[in-house]
Parts: C-alpha cells; structure tokens; sequence
C-alpha cells in the first residue's frame, strides 16, 4: 500500500506541479484528511487506487472501490454529466474545474462529493484521471434546510400581506354598506316615494343591514 501511496503522491504532484510544498499538501490530502479522498483511475474507468479516508467518508474500503467509477452511483440526475465530464478529460486533457457527483454509502444513504480533477499525461499521450473528491453532503443539506425556511418565511409573509389585505377590503366594504343603508334611510325619510320605489329602497336597506 505504501508503494501505491507514493505512486498517487507521485501522480498528484506531476498533474498540479512541481513545487515541494505541494508535494507535501497533496501527501497530507491523501493520507490524512477525512473530509477529502483522493482517486487514480485508469483510461477504462476502473479505480487504481484510492486514500484511507473513502473508507470514512463512503463506509467502503478502497479495495472496494476498485471497480468502474460508476459502480456506485446513484440515479440522481446530477450524475448524468459525470460520463461526458470524464470522457471529455480523457480524450482533450480538458474538464471542468470542479462537478458534483452523488455515491451510495454502504449504509444506503446518498452522499454528495465535490470533485476535482486532472488527467494523467504520460508523454504524449492521456493515461488517465488523477482527482480529488469532497464530502459536503452537510453542507449541501444546510443549505437545503435554509432555502426550505426561506421559503416557509416568505409564505409566511405573503399569507400575511393577503391577510391585511382581506381585512382592508372588508373594512372598506362595511363603510360603502354603511353609506348604502344611512343613504336608503334617507332616502324613505325625505320624500314621499311611489309603493314600488319605496320597496325597492327598504329592499336595499335590509340587504345592507344584513350583509
């Protein structure tokens, strides 16, 4: 394990530079860090080798681990670009800076990575991807539950805001009825109306007085 060790180390350091404080980032990176794994898989997509840490971060060991990258995957549509993403690195050494990847733990439950990677150059030629994964399911969960109260606030709000509104209509809709009734009122009392004219009014009187 140590000789795979320092092969991934040797790998990293080649794909990001040359400068030894690197070197020892990336040593600390993939043998101690636990919110991080580092991977080394070949052209075919199958995993040559993995840090301690996936252990921690998927509940499976990196023997485990060595199969197709899309062993485990889950059916999140956010996986649906990863392919493309790596076929595209793999064939011009070009990739996005950094995607989001969706692996099934051991237990079951999904986890969210953040993936950086490099292709592997030997010569002429693009031998594989060397990269760097990210375990912010905590964070992206956070995030959710925040935009989820953000959004209860801002229901909240507007239940509010058509509260006020139904009461200001009423309001207003009580005084028109008032001035209805006090008009009709007066109306009877002012002048001497024809039978049916005189119904008509006492007609709107009791409709506003019951409304």
């Amino acid at each position: 394990m140590t000789q795979e060790r320092e092969r991934a180390i040797d790998i990293a350091h080649a794909a990001v530079g040359s400068d030894n404080a690197l070197r020892d980032l990336l040593r600390l990176l993939v043998e101690e860090n636990r919110q991080f794994f580092f991977y080394v898989h070949d052209r075919a997509g199958v995993f040559t080798y993995l840090s301690s840490s996936v252990e921690a971060i998927t509940g499976r060991t990196p023997a485990q681990w060595m199969r197709h990258y899309t062993a485990y995957l889950t059916d999140n549509p956010i996986n649906q670009e990863v392919a493309s993403n790596t076929e595209r690195t793999l064939a011009t050494g070009d990739g996005k800076p950094s995607y989001l990847v969706e692996v099934v733990h051991a237990d079951g439950r999904p986890i969210l990575l953040e993936v950086f990677e490099q292709p592997i150059r030997r010569a002429d030629r693009i031998d594989g991807i060397c990269g760097l994964a990210h375990d912010i399911t905590e964070r992206a969960r956070a995030q959710a539950d925040r935009d989820a109260l953000r959004a209860e606030l801002e229901h909240a709000r507007r239940l509010e805001a058509l509260g006020n509104l139904a009461s200001a209509v009423a309001h207003d809709f009580n005084n028109s009825l008032a001035v209805i009734s006090l008009a009709a009122q007066g109306l009877m009392g002012s002048v001497a109306l024809m039978p049916v004219a005189a119904e008509q009014v006492k007609e709107i009187s009791a409709t506003a007085a019951q409304a």
